[in-house]
């Protein structure tokens, strides 16, 4: 039986985390498959089965204010992550290696002739927005990689231009999410955003053309947002700025999104940049007409048509306040039409048929 190795920073709560523990919980029983977990985070993780074994490096990451400090203890931490790495490697002699997130990226290339395995690597973001060393720094890694997994056509023609071979294109699976596991939706009559509160949302656009909406026509729908982080308070005072205290509804992290998604009207994405969102994916399942920023990895354009909801450039105010109205104008019987003609741009992403590719590049 083959050995499948996966590295990755941690197994928090994070979309390259969901669907790593997907693949490894899905192929665990043709494969012996190992975690090597790179960070020391306390965070609640993604469930692994009780065949696949775990072994943290328990390194603490710090951040200090001062500079020199910080460089320091980037330093100090690289070192530790380095020797773990490669007594972790010399004791499990895994077959494959399969590295997601940039660090791990880093470690697998390290150790890939020192040790001997074939390297599958996997871009889980969108590449543009990182600083010119990352990216010329990923292009140069990737390049010596067996396999390189893209999460679109887009990503992966934007690294064969730049001399990565072995490009695949593997989507990420639809995943069943838990239900009711908390408590009851309070709403009826509400649009839903789900994701971290920080630039790359950009939440404040959303607010912003919910407001704009509001003023160029009155309807009752509200906009029910859920999640945390840091730029929390900003959107708070925002909404607060807006008058829009009991119209814009902030939820805090929930366990229970999909209860949140399937009683929605539609679904709204305003990010920034993306790789391929779960969330989106998700939302689409749940049977939900979606509204999504054209971010540049093309995801959106490839599972939104007119038949079920509508791509708006990234960051466009005014486009986005468009299609807001044009959503909450139309009848019930419509939307449950665009969401039940959304489920079909999911039909190559089950979670068998996409485990199934990759089953086909670990051999």
């Amino acid at each position: 039986m083959k050995r499948v190795l996966f590295i990755l920073p941690t197994l928090t709560n994070g979309g390259a985390e969901k669907v790593a523990s997907i693949i490894a919980n899905a192929l665990c029983t043709k494969f012996a498959v190992d975690f090597l977990l790179l960070e020391n985070d306390n965070k609640e993780c993604y469930f692994l089965n009780e065949n696949i074994a775990i072994k943290n490096l328990g390194v603490r990451i710090s951040h200090r204010g001062n500079k020199f400090l910080t460089v320091c203890a980037f330093f100090r931490s690289f070192l530790k992550q380095y020797i773990g790495v490669k007594s972790a490697l010399k004791i499990l002699k895994p077959d494959v290696v399969v590295s997601f997130l940039p660090k791990a990226d880093l470690f697998a290339y390290l150790f890939k002739n020192k040790i001997g395995y074939k390297w599958i690597s996997s871009e889980r973001n969108d590449p543009t927005v990182r600083n010119a060393v990352e990216r010329n720094v990923l292009e140069i890694i990737y390049r010596r990689c067996d396999t390189f997994v893209c999460q679109s056509s887009v990503v992966a023609r934007y690294y064969e231009k730049r001399r990565v071979k072995n490009c695949i294109v593997i989507p990420n699976p639809i995943c069943n999410l838990e239900e009711n596991k908390i408590e009851n939706v309070p709403y009826d009559d509400y649009m839903v955003a789900v994701g971290r509160f920080n630039e790359q949302k950009n939440y404040s656009l959303l607010v912003n053309a919910y407001s704009d909406a509001l003023k160029e026509m009155s309807f009752k729908t509200k906009l029910v947002i859920v999640g945390d982080g840091p730029l929390w308070d900003n959107i708070k005072a925002l909404i607060t700025e807006k008058n829009l205290l009991e119209k814009v509804i902030l939820l805090g992290r929930k366990n229970n999104v999909n209860d949140y998604l399937k009683k929605a009207k539609f679904f709204v994405l305003t990010s920034n940049y993306e790789g391929m969102p779960n969330v989106l994916i998700e939302a689409m399942s749940a049977g939900l007409p979606v509204v999504s920023t054209d971010f540049f990895t093309g995801v959106a354009r490839e599972l939104i048509s007119d038949e079920n909801g509508v791509v708006v450039p990234v960051g466009d105010r005014l486009e986005l306040k468009k299609a807001l109205l044009k959503m909450v104008g139309k009848k019930e019987e419509e939307l449950k039409m665009m969401g039940t003609l959304g489920r079909k741009h999911l039909k190559h992403m089950d979670k068998e048929s996409v485990c199934g590719l990759w089953e086909k590049i670990f051999a």
